[in-house]
């Protein structure tokens, strides 16, 4: 019997699964099914080569598709309830047209928030939890703007109460629970997978004197900008990394001196305040770099596992030093 994998939009969770299931066919509606040519320049290949799934005779996808995506993005205009309104909205359309075309008793592997109707249709319902538990997220972002009251972005946005219960009995009906990191599997007690095993960490580096630390994920409140600030006040040759995004706060956090956007850095700080699996955490456990994260962010093998916004922890394991979590 085929396995049927439904992706919404272009996501890096769908090449494990690929591999995974080497036979199973892929409901794409994004696809490209060309390679994009070699000629091409890198600023229009990247983006083409993202969306090229390898795959053409597995793949189903809709022509046009990307014209809509362009629509619903200029609708959006950075607002952050509309974006998530627009997702929500594709994504149980995309159920219901992936229950139209996909044959009943497939076991179907679907995204959260895109399996309410496939799962009355599959045989075995996999879900795969590529957005956060939102239950758990409203939780930590009351968390994190009690903490910070005055950062705009934790205040912005929470998911409706029915959006909440959506994901919540979609999870419940499902045979399987695919999520991207161990904080979130430790919540679901046990009954969810992890999408991609841990790394093994490589043997780990020493950390200079004058280190360039790097904030893992986007540049943003929830991920621990203030934190990662706050320790720069108290650590006059240390340098930060970030990676700005729309929403980074604060907005004026480039302007610091010893604040960067590139460099090779000696040790990355995963100081979410929510779940999160920042790939830089990943990176770093497989080249030796230590890694000082929230248990919202760790894997094992981490530095030091501390508490969203511990300054003083923070800076006594970079200083110190901690042997690997297991």
């Amino acid at each position: 019997m085929s396995t049927w994998i439904l992706c919404p939009e272009p996501a890096a969770w769908l090449s494990p699964l690929l591999d995974a299931h080497p036979t199973a066919r892929v409901f794409a509606p994004w696809a490209l099914p060309v390679a994009p040519p070699r000629r091409l320049l890198g600023r229009l290949r990247r983006p083409w080569a993202a969306r090229h799934i390898p795959l053409p005779a597995r793949t189903l996808w809709i022509p046009g598709w990307q014209a809509a995506e362009a629509i619903q993005r200029r609708w959006e205009g950075g607002d952050v309830a509309r974006r998530f309104r627009m997702l929500r909205a594709r994504r149980h359309a995309l159920d219901r047209l992936a229950a139209a075309c996909i044959p009943e008793g497939r076991d179907i592997i679907a995204p959260t928030l895109a399996a309410t109707v496939l799962r009355g249709r599959a045989s075995h319902l996999t879900v795969v939890l590529d957005l956060p538990l939102l239950s758990l997220l409203h939780r930590d972002l009351d968390a994190a703007a009690a903490a910070l009251p005055r950062s705009t972005f934790l205040n912005n946005y929470r998911a409706p109460h029915d959006a909440v219960m959506d994901q919540e009995r979609e999870l419940h009906a499902a045979d399987a629970v695919l999520v991207r990191a161990p904080y979130t599997q430790a919540q679901l007690g046990g009954r969810a997978a992890l999408l991609s095993p841990p790394p093994s960490p490589a043997p780990r580096r020493p950390l200079p004197s004058a280190p360039l630390l790097q904030l893992a994920g986007a540049a943003t409140a929830r991920n621990g900008t203030h934190a990662a600030l706050a320790l720069l006040e108290r650590w006059p040759s240390a340098r930060l990394r970030v990676r700005p995004t729309e929403g980074t706060e604060p907005t004026s956090l480039l302007d610091h001196p010893r604040v960067q956007t590139d460099g090779t850095p000696d040790a990355v700080l995963a100081l979410s305040w929510c779940a999160s699996a920042p790939p830089e955490v990943r990176a770093a456990l497989a080249d030796g770099i230590p890694v000082v994260a929230t248990d919202r962010a760790a894997l094992p093998g981490v530095a030091a596992i501390v508490s969203p916004g511990d300054v003083d922890a923070i800076e006594s394991a970079l200083r110190r030093g901690s042997r690997p979590t297991r």
